[in-house]
């Protein structure tokens, strides 16, 4: 199988990246893809029509955190150059701000896409939730938990359980700590309380999300 695909090299020039992958015609194979935009960007009608019978593994985070760390990296992209839909002044402005976007009926940049529940049932009436695995991202920091996990995965897709402790010592994409103050956490919580309360109902799974 060939893939092929346009990129932007380091001086903005347009280069084509080219990917061979042999295959045995016998054998059966896996396959998959992780992105952090899908569940809040993509109508899951979409992917359904590629793939029918995809399976899907969904990380969600503390929401504040989520908001967070988004936040953060747009601050990193305006910093950097790049184009983003606003310009970042401060968090807690901005973070109200981007609520208020959502209040419309609109995305939201950073604050908005931390509200889950609504999304997910979109998604459960495409795919049924029994195709749907969610993870805790607050699980995964300690390998043994992290490994418990991926086994239990391995079973969601049907496949060989792995010893995955070599890949898990690799840290990969992991910005430098800072974390918001106490008190400012709390009342941020307050605006997804009402969500996480929605999310645990039609889970039937305790987040254990607290300020």
């Amino acid at each position: 199988m060939k893939m092929q695909w346009l990129d932007l090299d380091d001086n903005g020039g347009i280069v084509k990246e080219e990917l061979l992958i042999r295959r045995d015609p016998l054998a059966k194979f896996i396959t998959g893809e992780a992105s952090a935009n899908t569940f809040a960007q993509v109508p899951p009608i979409r992917l359904k029509q590629a793939y029918p019978d995809a399976k899907l593994i969904l990380c969600l985070r503390h929401p504040v955190d989520r908001a967070y760390s988004h936040y953060r990296m747009l601050q990193r992209f305006a910093h950097e150059g790049r184009r983003i839909p606003f310009h970042p002044i401060d968090f807690v402005s901005d973070f109200k701000d981007d609520l208020g976007r959502v209040q419309w009926g609109e995305q939201g940049y950073f604050a908005g896409v931390s509200f889950y529940t609504t999304r997910l049932k979109r998604w459960a009436q495409i795919f049924e939730m029994e195709n749907i695995y969610i993870v805790r991202t607050e699980d995964l920091p300690q390998q043994i938990s992290t490994q418990r996990i991926l086994s239990v995965l391995c079973h969601f897709l049907d496949i060989r359980d792995y010893d995955f402790s070599g890949v898990l010592q690799l840290m990969v994409n992991k910005a430098g700590e800072q974390e918001l103050d106490p008190q400012l956490r709390n009342d941020l919580f307050e605006y997804f309380r009402k969500d996480v309360q929605e999310l645990e109902e039609f889970t039937g799974r305790n987040f254990n999300w607290n300020p």
